[in-house]
């Protein structure tokens, strides 16, 4: 039986909190007052830029904080203070001094700045309510027939959704793991992000420039990991316990939350995640089979290479040994995208293979393991040059950003 658990723990100056699966680190998650994440906060911003040749505005959200906002993603804004209406261009969609609702949606990123957007969003647990959206939507990765039980109880239970109401909800794929008894967690949570955008709505239009209309409670990354995939808490910080209880007294959390208390033997060493989280930044990786990965994160795109090593292949042919290894390579490889959170452009550099049925199988196993990954991860193909590109959503920075101390 898998053993899957999330880890709080304190390293150094940072908060981390680590989902593991038996002894293997899968996501590592670092929460502390220089690497607060914006993402999710929503304010009224104002326009300080607007540069038509690369289609962007630079909207600023508070003193000095300016963000990147692609015009093509100008849908359904919310504004707050029109100049353009008084300007002499009234038709234009932006005007520089325009305060509108944005939602930050990346993290500064080495050179890039914050990323904001117009179409705001309200998570739950179970659920997302997504400004000028409309109707009911459901996670892909529930199955088809729980799919339409949800949307039918949903829908019973909140008939105003079948009005153009300005938003659209989502379930979330979390309310696969409700039996029916308690569907109605998912209309009261409903009921409670509606009032939440209500009130966004009806406040922002009575708040000046800068001002925070909705930040995400501390969950302490709990909220990056699908309930589903861990089945316990475990932590060795008293007042987060304390606080992890209260939330499971709630019903916010349902699964058990234990307090590690062992002065002999730290939750760290326990687990063996100081040495854990220092192979996660080191440049080679080696494979159980003596083959081995190199990672190497440039400004473009990352690029890892599959190298066989050390393996020793009496009893294969060469080809058996070559796909053993880029099989092996390609679970691996998988797993250190989703631990190291790399993000855009990814090269894999596998050993080359010459039988078309071999590269197939290959491929099907590396798109297999990255359909695992709760980010977005999507395998492109092999180039006639036998690179296999992916390209994976960005969110947050990477885990050598976050970790400053090693």
């Amino acid at each position: 039986m898998v053993d899957n658990k999330v880890l709080i723990f304190k390293r150094d100056n940072q908060l981390l909190t680590a989902l593991m699966q038996d002894r293997t680190l899968l996501e590592v998650h670092v929460n502390d007052e220089k690497n607060t994440s914006l993402i999710g906060n929503i304010y009224v911003g104002r326009v300080q830029n607007i540069v038509k040749n690369i289609e962007a505005a630079f909207v600023e959200i508070s003193k000095g904080l300016v963000c990147y906002l692609p015009l093509n993603d100008l849908k359904n804004p919310v504004f707050t203070n029109r100049l353009g209406v008084n300007s002499s261009f009234p038709d234009r969609p932006l005007c520089i001094g325009d305060e509108l609702i944005v939602q930050v949606t990346r993290d500064a990123l080495k050179t890039k700045q914050p990323a904001v957007t117009t179409n705001f969003s309200i998570p739950g647990e179970f659920v997302v309510l997504n400004h000028g959206g409309n109707g009911l939507g459901v996670s892909s990765k529930i199955t088809s027939e729980l799919r339409e039980k949800l949307k039918s109880f949903v829908l019973t239970k909140y008939v105003r959704l079948a009005e153009d109401l300005g938003y659209g909800v989502v379930l979330r794929t979390n309310t696969s793991v409700l039996i029916e008894e308690e569907f109605y967690k998912i209309t009261s949570e409903l009921e409670n992000v509606t009032q939440i955008y209500d009130q966004i709505i009806s406040v922002a239009t009575h708040r000046p420039a800068f001002t925070k209309l909705y930040s995400k409670p501390n969950s302490y990354g709990l909220d990056q990991f699908y309930q589903g995939s861990y089945e316990e808490i475990v932590t060795d910080q008293k007042d987060i316990y304390d606080e992890l209880i209260i939330l499971h007294q709630e019903k916010k959390i349902d699964v058990p939350i234990r307090l590690y208390q062992d002065e002999q033997l730290s939750l760290i060493n326990l687990y063996s995640l100081e040495s854990r989280l220092k192979e996660a930044l080191e440049t080679r990786i080696w494979l159980k089979s003596g083959g081995y990965l190199v990672i190497e994160p440039t400004e473009a795109l990352t690029v890892i290479d599959v190298n066989s090593g050390k393996f020793d292949a009496k009893s294969n042919t060469f080809e058996e040994t070559i796909l053993k290894i880029n099989l092996e390579a390609a679970i691996e490889a998988e797993h250190q995208i989703r631990l190291r959170n790399l993000s855009g452009i990814i090269i894999v550099d596998f050993i080359n293979m010459k039988a078309d049925k071999d590269i197939q199988k290959l491929l099907s196993v590396f798109k297999n393991e990255t359909a695992k990954d709760p980010i977005q991860t999507n395998v492109v193909g092999m180039t006639s040059l036998g690179l296999v590109e992916v390209t994976r959503k960005k969110k947050n920075k990477t885990l050598k950003e976050l970790l400053e101390r090693i």
